[in-house]
C-alpha cells in the first residue's frame, strides 16, 4: 500500500490552483477507524493520504465549504 507521507506532488483533482502544492499535518485516529481505512486503502489500491483528502474533501462541500 503506498502510504507516502505526502510526498506525492500530484495535486487535489478538480482544483487546478492547488494542483502540485500539498502542506503537511497529523491526525490521530481511533485504531478501528485506522484499520478500516487501511483495508479500503489496499482494496482500492490507493495511499491513504489520497483517501483522507478525498474523503475531507467531500465532507467539507456537502457543508458549504
Amino acid at each position: 500500500m503506498g502510504m507516502n507521507g505526502g510526498r506525492n506532488r500530484r495535486g487535489v483533482e478538480g482544483d487546478p490552483q492547488e494542483e502540485g502544492l500539498y502542506l503537511r499535518t497529523n491526525v490521530s485516529f481511533p485504531p478501528s477507524l485506522l484499520n478500516r481505512l487501511d483495508k479500503m486503502c489496499k482494496d482500492e489500491d490507493r495511499p491513504r493520504s489520497w483517501m483522507i483528502q478525498k474523503a475531507v474533501d467531500k465532507w467539507l462541500k456537502d457543508r458549504g465549504y
